[in-house]
């Protein structure tokens, strides 16, 4: 805005000086606004051509001073844009230092590989849930929207291990290739896989034979949007209740929210049933879920079900609540 404002104000000096000179012919020598108008521009340019009409003493002073303001007025607008590009480029050279600098302070972060529909999709609900990210885009015009949107971002190549490695991949807690084609999300897959064989990696894919593909080359998980939005769509239409239902608690319009916790090792919950832990009685979360470590899928566990270390509880109950069951946990 303070640069707007500048420029605004040179605007106004060069328009202010051409209309002034212009009615200062036009009066005090009686020429044409036409005329008025050319003698102002070429005595303000310096062209050097040759007087409209004859100049009496009022008109050589006239054009005397309207030389001195023409030279004060351009000389001061030089200046002023001069300072404003410098101080625009040592901006941005801040701007990008301190943004570099809290991208180095992330931990436990997410790293958004593209930020198209389905990229800005996912930055826009880790955002609603809290979380930390950083986004990896070399588009303009979308690194633009990033800037606009305050969000943290690299302008650079994904695909490339300088890049992955500027994002934080060893520090990170999962990454989303959701590049624009099927070809760039595999090969950002198998780089990202390369650098840390224990990242949780999730990818977009165009079709059930690209998600074969993508999973092949390191990745956790993988949605196709026509597949899955064509599961969805039939699930609305059969059971459209419980899909409403899901669909609130997932995108967080509602007050209950979906949540998964991981019991550490050497957790005092270690070894106590679910019905001691408290969690629905003291803390109205219901667990319906137990990820195992060995990969076993407990679902809708009973009261006297036992956590172990390293379990993944899936719990169901207000923002607030999974927040102090974590912090339990």
């Amino acid at each position: 805005m303070e640069y707007t404002r500048k420029i605004v104000v040179l605007v106004a000096l060069l328009f202010t000086v051409i209309m002034g000179g212009s009615t200062g012919y036009h009066l005090l020598l009686g020429w044409s606004w036409l005329d008025s108008l050319y003698m102002t521009i070429i005595t303000i340019s310096t062209v050097g051509f040759s007087e409209v009409h004859q100049l009496d003493t009022t008109g050589k002073i006239l054009t005397m001073a309207l030389m001195i303001t023409s030279v004060v007025v351009v000389a001061f607008s030089i200046t002023t844009l001069a300072s404003l590009v410098v101080d625009m480029q040592i901006g941005r050279v801040f701007w990008r230092r301190k943004m570099d600098n809290k991208i180095e302070e992330l931990h436990d972060h997410f790293i958004i590989c593209g930020y198209g529909r389905t990229g800005k999709a996912v930055c826009d609900q880790l955002e609603r849930d809290h979380e930390k990210f950083v986004v990896l885009e070399n588009q303009h015009e979308r690194t633009e929207t990033l800037t606009a949107a305050e969000r943290l971002f690299i302008a650079g190549d994904a695909t490339t291990d300088e890049c992955l490695q500027r994002a934080g991949i060893t520090r990170a807690k999962g990454l989303v290739a959701a590049l624009g084609n099927d070809a760039e999300n595999v090969y950002l897959v198998l780089s990202a896989r390369q650098l840390r064989t224990d990242l949780r990696i999730a990818s977009w894919a165009s079709s059930v034979e690209a998600e074969r593909k993508v999973l092949r080359a390191g990745a956790d998980y993988t949605i196709s949007p026509y597949v899955q939005g064509g599961t969805r769509l039939a699930h609305h239409l059969t059971s459209p209740h419980t899909m409403e239902f899901l669909d609130h608690a997932i995108t967080g319009r509602t007050e209950i929210r979906l949540g998964e916790i991981r019991v550490p090792t050497g957790s005092g919950l270690s070894g106590k049933t679910i019905q001691e832990t408290g969690f629905r009685r003291e803390l109205g979360v219901i667990v319906i879920g137990i990820r195992r470590p060995t990969g076993e899928f407990l679902f809708n566990p009973r009261p006297d079900d036992v956590l172990q270390d390293n379990d993944i509880l899936i719990g169901i109950g207000g923002l607030e609540q999974l927040q102090k069951m974590k912090r339990m946990v």
